[in-house]
């Protein structure tokens, strides 16, 4: 017997239709499953889905919420029919499988294990530490993009940086107005090491210093770097165990969703001016 004589057929929903619905929810009302296996997570995942492998979630291993509505996705589209069917008739939860899976997926990816960095914040953190973590992180990527700005002879690349380095400022202005007594953010001994990636700055730095030589290449790094903090700052919300710490880690992912937005239309009005110019894949 196959499994779809037994299990009633799922909606199958396009990548621009997914987008555009994700748009336009609250990060807290969806989430995105990629029910491949952890190596293919690894190689490339779209940012802030939560891994849960088929077999798991067949299992009953993946925490569904029930508030939820869900986006699943695998390689091209059968695990994540599997996965939607096993969801709306078990765990009885709105979900619609991604046609064609992620190799339909055109926007930056993220890389790395699930558990990658997430150590750096305990599940059970509460919300002043967390707050104090998250300052931490965007003070390190704002030093990278000052950093690189130092580096580079090209004008507009260093005036890029510069506006980049000052989104970051905005965040932790954000996160200053959340403390009662903002004075222990400066006290962090992890200030000035650990960017919004979770990854070390000299690590970042001493890699990307040397292809940064473009405008468009510093937007192709902003964008991958900014869509892997956003994936992380996911992360962190979907393993939080605090309520005011999970809202905390979805905010700052919201905000990093601005900054993708944001640079996209700057690197569209950047090709119109400069016709020339490509992006590596």
């Amino acid at each position: 017997m196959k499994w779809n004589d037994v299990m009633p057929p799922v909606q199958s929903i396009s990548l621009e239709e997914a987008k555009a619905l994700m748009r336009s929810k609250s990060l807290s009302t969806y989430e995105i499953l990629d029910v491949r296996q952890p190596a293919e997570y690894a190689a490339g995942h779209i940012p802030g889905a939560r891994l849960v492998p088929l077999p798991e979630l067949i299992a009953g291993k993946g925490e569904i919420d029930q508030n939820k509505e869900y986006f699943v996705y695998c390689r091209a589209g059968s695990r994540s029919q599997a996965a939607c069917q096993w969801l709306s008739q078990f765990a009885r939860v709105k979900a619609q499988s991604l046609a064609g899976g992620f190799l339909v997926w055109n926007g930056k990816s993220a890389t790395g294990a699930y558990e990658h960095n997430l150590h750096l914040i305990h599940p059970q953190t509460q919300f002043k530490d967390a707050l104090g973590m998250a300052y931490v992180m965007e003070e390190g990527l704002k030093r990278i993009y000052i950093d690189l700005q130092q580096h580079i002879v090209d004008e507009p690349c260093r005036e890029l940086l510069k506006r980049l380095a000052s989104f970051e400022d905005q965040h932790k202005e954000s996160i200053v107005c959340s403390c009662e007594n903002p004075d222990f953010l400066e006290d962090n001994p992890l200030l000035g090491q650990i960017a919004e990636t979770g990854t070390r700055i000299d690590q970042l730095i001493e890699h990307i210093r040397l292809f940064l030589n473009r405008p468009e290449d510093v937007f192709d790094f902003a964008m991958g770097i900014e869509a892997q903090a956003y994936d992380f700052y996911m992360r962190l919300a979907q393993r939080a165990e605090i309520g005011a710490t999970k809202q905390l880690f979805l905010d700052l992912a919201e905000e990093e969703t601005n900054h993708l937005d944001l640079l996209s239309i700057e690197t569209e009005q950047y090709h119109k001016n400069h016709p020339e110019k490509t992006f590596s894949p």
